[in-house]
């Protein structure tokens, strides 16, 4: 979600996932334009009020220097998540001030923040929203430790429910530097078409010494 109109943002492009971009102001907000951002924010209105509330003020909270000022705001992007109340759409849309923390230098209050959405999305009864929301967490680059928490957990996830594109398109993120993961990954997907489709993405060619 970005500002209507704004010409201050500018996508974040340290992750792979499809249609989700993480925006941030490309400069130090003035307090002028830190108002203004967060009064349009905040004035937002409809069905999905909570969750672009959440986004922007997840986006203004990055170009605000005063760090117990940012940190004001990144909690109300979290509450603003919160009132999703669906599990796998509190964490989806917690992704956004959660990579705001990483961004921000923010660490211990990220793991802090991640422990907490991963209990949310484990809460979750239907496998194929469990997998949707720690789908949404892997894509915020966490640190090695972290990631690989996620990465077992949606893992755990994909035993249950066998969303093939989404299980694809997180085994060709992640083999970009864990080949060996990516194709764990793909061989939990049980249609054998797709899975070799998913194995050809991440590299293997069937036939050759390489292929498993």
């Amino acid at each position: 979600m970005r500002l209507p109109g704004s010409k201050v943002y500018r996508q974040v492009r340290g992750h792979e996932k499809p249609g989700f971009g993480f925006w941030r102001p490309d400069h130090a907000l003035s307090a002028a334009e830190v108002e203004r951002a967060v009064t349009g924010v905040r004035r937002l209105g409809g069905p999905m009020a909570a969750w672009n509330r959440c986004q922007g003020l997840a986006e203004v909270a990055q170009g605000v220097q005063d760090r117990d000022d940012r940190a004001r705001l990144l909690q109300e992007a979290f509450a603003n998540a919160d009132d999703c109340q669906e599990p796998n759409r509190v964490v989806t849309v917690g992704a956004w001030p959660l990579r705001a923390l990483l961004d921000t230098g923010e660490l211990e209050w990220f793991e802090r923040e991640l422990d907490r959405l991963l209990r949310v999305i484990l809460a979750e009864p239907n496998p194929f929203r469990r997998q949707d929301g720690l789908y949404a967490l892997l894509f915020v680059d966490a640190p090695q430790l972290s990631f690989d928490r996620t990465l077992d957990l949606f893992c755990a996830a994909c035993r249950e429910a066998q969303k093939t594109q989404t299980m694809r398109r997180v085994a060709e993120y992640v083999s970009r530097a864990h080949h060996a993961k990516a194709v764990g990954v793909c061989q939990l997907i049980r249609e054998p078409r797709r899975r070799r489709q998913a194995l050809r993405a991440i590299g293997l060619v069937f036939g050759s010494p390489q292929s498993p």
